[in-house]
């Protein structure tokens, strides 16, 4: 039977504080637990995090122009399938790459090549092929980019491949991207799996300031940052009984926010990218150094003496074979895998927590604890609750 005669999405559990909800998402014979972050795999120096003790790995996302750009993997992949080829046998979902197609300024593959990929590789589910917005362009250029979107939507759902198909919606304004929900529904009727795309801009942005404004439900101006709110509970009102992933979240803070603003799902690199330069993170604390890195681009603090006391008590693969703080942190300070291995299993353990909360009526405490009044996404948190 294919993933798209046989995937449902089932909400169990509403937060009474936030929106935040805890669900079950059938697909391939997996029972994926909601909310779900998919740690991405880079096949640029492969880390197989999932072969760790314990990890339990709910899900893996893989990108298609990654994959494309590599011939040796792309032979490898198409003729074996993406889970033979990393040796993983749980739930992957492939993004089209469109993103990293229009850095390199050419969407140079087809929708139908990447329907294609997705079928010999044998995934759970897969991305459209749309070309992201970009708040710095102009509103015809992303006018643009949303009609091919839209075309290839309608060509890879057409295909009828065997795995769950997600389209996306894009929008920089309401009207945009109520525009964009009804646009997909005329094509795929009501989606068992939504995605929204082009936030990361808008997530990562410190720089954006005035230079996005837009009109909120209640008439007022709003900016980058209420946006993100805005965009999800719209999505979310539009699509109720769908899975809704956002993509490219970054830090896990960012993931938890984006959960309690009514995601089920998220995905996230920002586990190895953090590793790659010397950082760690833990529960409730942002990146730290384990030693001064002067060299570093990245401006982060050292651990403090009373974070020492909390890394200390990490039990991950890593830092459970080390009983004095010393030598752990001598060895996730030497070692870019061990602090890979460290962060993603910090990230992981967050969310199950954070589901956990949910159950207890406790999702808008959990988040509070962890979140610092730096944090670029903190009055957008308190403002959505008050509202």
């Amino acid at each position: 039977m294919a993933a798209r005669d046989n995937l449902k999405f089932t909400e169990i559990y509403k937060d009474e504080h936030t929106a935040a909800r805890a669900g079950i998402l059938t697909i391939n014979g997996f029972k994926i637990k909601t909310p779900i972050l998919w740690l991405g795999h880079n096949f640029k120096g492969p880390l197989s995090i999932w072969n760790e003790e314990r990890i339990g790995l709910p899900g893996l996302l893989v990108n298609a122009c990654e994959i494309l750009s590599r011939s040796t993997v792309t032979e490898s992949v198409l003729a074996n399938g993406m889970q033979k080829y990393l040796d993983y046998t749980g739930p992957i979902m492939m993004d089209s790459g469109g993103f990293l197609f229009l850095k390199n300024n050419k969407m140079g593959v087809s929708a139908n090549k990447i329907s294609d990929v997705y079928e010999k590789a044998k995934i759970d589910i897969g991305v459209t092929l749309d070309h992201p917005l970009n708040p710095s362009l102009s509103s015809s250029e992303n006018r643009k980019r949303w009609e091919c979107t839209l075309r290839n939507t309608e060509v890879m759902f057409l295909t009828k491949g065997s795995y769950g198909f997600m389209p996306v919606v894009h929008g920089y304004t309401l009207n945009e991207l109520k525009k964009s929900c009804q646009q997909i529904r005329n094509i795929v009727g009501e989606p068992a799996l939504i995605g929204i795309g082009s936030l990361v801009p808008l997530i990562k942005a410190s720089y954006l300031g005035n230079g996005f404004l837009y009109r909120r439900s209640n008439g007022e101006n709003g900016d980058h940052i209420t946006f993100i709110a805005d965009a999800l509970k719209l999505v979310r009102e539009e699509f109720p009984n769908s899975f809704m992933h956002v993509f490219g979240v970054g830090g896990i803070t960012t993931a938890l926010l984006m959960f309690a603003l009514g995601a089920d799902s998220v995905d996230s690199v920002a586990w190895r990218l953090k590793a790659g330069y010397g950082a760690i993170q833990l529960p409730g604390i942002s990146d730290r150094f384990l030693s001064p890195r002067p060299e570093s681009k990245k401006s982060r603090p050292v651990l403090s003496e009373k974070e020492e006391k909390t890394l200390a008590h990490c039990d991950c693969p890593i830092c459970i074979n080390y009983r004095k703080i010393g030598w752990q942190k001598r060895r996730l300070d030497n070692s870019f895998k061990s602090r890979a291995i460290h962060n993603g299993w910090i990230f992981l353990k967050e969310v199950v927590a954070f589901r956990d909360e949910i159950f207890k009526g406790k999702g808008y405490h959990f988040i509070v604890e962890r979140l610092s009044k730096q944090h670029r996404l903190s009055k957008l948190f308190l403002h959505s609750i008050q509202e």
